[in-house]
């Protein structure tokens, strides 16, 4: 199968996690697949080319000093010690501003290319206690907390095309985000291009080859009646043709800016 960058990343989704992502829920049951991909296709028929890239901050980021209300009295009154001066903010309008580190968001703000949703919430937050549980409901949209699959996630079950391209999705991280679980659309995770790919044993000779050839020759012998084989069999194929995908795709990039040193940064690479 052969993948150029572009059409590697062409209409699809990718997340790169700022900081500590929250385990994902999986459930790959074939029976309500199909389902699963039918709710979320009428959100993905208006797909244009696009390519979205959703950072996710968790923990640590302070919103108030990020967007700033420097007009509001109260934010000085409630942070003697953490207001931003009023001198030091950028403004956006009479009302909101941002921090001074971020120069660089006020030239898109500027250019009209950001916008600021403000007061985002959920019915009933201020009766959820438990940090984990509003982690939930954030990331599945489920207001009990129970969701198994993740908001992103339903939105890649309706951009799965048929071809089983292994990358209308994409994570960067560690683990896969539950906001991205899915039940129809497994998303590959990874850390580095690198990382992605079958690991051989030491001892190999051969890179590793012979061992990853008699792991594939397994997935053909699942009885057909197996209610997961076709699954597990798609599944595997998928991850070894997007890994020499991925690889070829990395070898043949030339970067035209220079990016800083970084985990961030080197998420960013990656999906550029």
């Amino acid at each position: 199968m052969k993948i150029s960058r572009r059409a590697m990343i062409k209409d699809g989704l990718l997340v790169v996690s700022a900081g500590m992502v929250m385990p994902a829920i999986f459930s790959r049951g074939i029976a309500s697949a199909r389902a699963q991909a039918l709710e979320g296709s009428h959100i993905a028929q208006t797909a244009n080319g696009r390519t979205l890239i959703v950072v996710q901050m968790a923990g640590g980021n302070d919103g108030l000093n990020t967007v700033i209300p420097f007009s509001d009295s109260l934010y000085h009154q409630v942070r003697p010690t953490l207001a931003i001066p009023d001198a030091q903010v950028l403004p956006l309008d009479t009302r909101l501003g941002l921090h001074p580190n971020l120069a660089s968001l006020k030239k898109f703000w500027d250019a009209g290319h950001l916008a600021i949703v403000e007061g985002v919430g959920y019915p009933g937050q201020d009766q959820t206690l438990s940090h984990f549980k509003a982690m939930d409901i954030w990331q599945t949209l489920d207001l009990e907390g129970f969701g198994s699959q993740g908001w992103l996630g339903k939105l890649v079950a309706g951009l799965v095309d048929q071809d089983g391209h292994p990358f209308k999705a994409l994570d960067i991280g560690v683990q896969t985000a539950q906001a991205l679980s899915s039940i129809s659309a497994p998303v590959p995770t990874l850390s580095s291009v690198e990382s992605y790919r079958v690991y051989p044993d030491p001892a190999d000779t051969d890179g590793g080859n012979a061992r990853l050839q008699a792991l594939m020759k397994l997935y053909t012998t699942y009885p057909s009646s197996s209610p997961y084989a076709a699954l597990l069999d798609t599944t595997a194929l998928n991850a070894q043709e997007g890994s020499r995908a991925l690889l070829n795709a990395a070898s043949n990039y030339h970067p035209a800016v220079t990016y800083p040193a970084g985990p961030f940064a080197a998420g960013l690479k990656v999906l550029s």
